[in-house]
């Protein structure tokens, strides 16, 4: 009965989380690439903010099936029961940072820097959660999300080198943080990749190891 219970909570996590991303995209393909007349914008009001439209689809995918896999990983694949208030942690972070893309997908539009400065801080909130879930579901920092915490950490330096620069104007700042994110996501998945793509289950998740 308790791991039907889990698995109830988990598919409801799931769906909330999903419904979310799905707006976070749908809203950011309606105000990018249509305008407030209903009309398809042109290629010359589309251009400009392209890098931004790009940083949210490369950086939005990782996180959504980063999500699904971690909650699969940790409450459906493994075989002793979580950590009491472990779930309730996870729903708190993971429905903030669905709340923080799309918040990120709103801003796309936004003159400015402003949707980086929100990827900033998604990146920091998932690091947060990222020491978290070491401590509770791995008891070790050799795991996946103690690599996400790696990355983001690394991404957010160097998106704030890029930031501060002043030898570059903001036509190619926007470029120059879409390939820190693109890097960011193809890092995360080599990396990562059996615990995205999982041959078969297993029961790694016991010795804290995902591999």
């Amino acid at each position: 009965m308790e791991n039907d219970a889990i698995k109830r909570s988990v598919d409801s996590l799931q769906r909330i989380y999903s419904m979310i991303i799905a707006l976070a995209i749908a809203y950011s393909i309606t105000i990018f690439f249509i305008d407030e007349h209903q009309n398809l914008r042109n290629w010359d009001a589309i251009w400009p903010n392209l890098p931004k439209f790009l940083t949210f689809i490369v950086i939005i995918v990782p996180f959504f099936h980063g999500m699904n896999r971690h909650l699969d990983r940790c409450y459906l694949e493994k075989e002793s029961n979580p950590i009491k208030g472990a779930l309730l942690i996870d729903f708190i972070f993971f429905f903030v940072e669905s709340v923080i893309l799309f918040i990120f997908a709103g801003t796309l539009k936004s003159p400015g820097l402003r949707c980086y400065e929100v990827l900033a801080f998604l990146l920091v909130a998932d690091s947060f959660w990222a020491i978290l879930s070491c401590r509770y579901h791995y008891k070790t920092f050799k795991n996946t999300p103690g690599t996400w915490f790696i990355i983001n950490v690394i991404s957010v330096g160097l998106g704030v080198v890029a930031y501060i620069l002043r030898c570059f104007d903001e036509s190619v700042k926007v470029w120059i943080f879409f390939f820190i994110a693109i890097a960011r996501s193809i890092v995360d998945y080599k990396l990562c990749w059996r615990f995205y793509f999982p041959e078969a289950i297993s029961s790694a998740i016991e010795t804290g190891k995902d591999d």
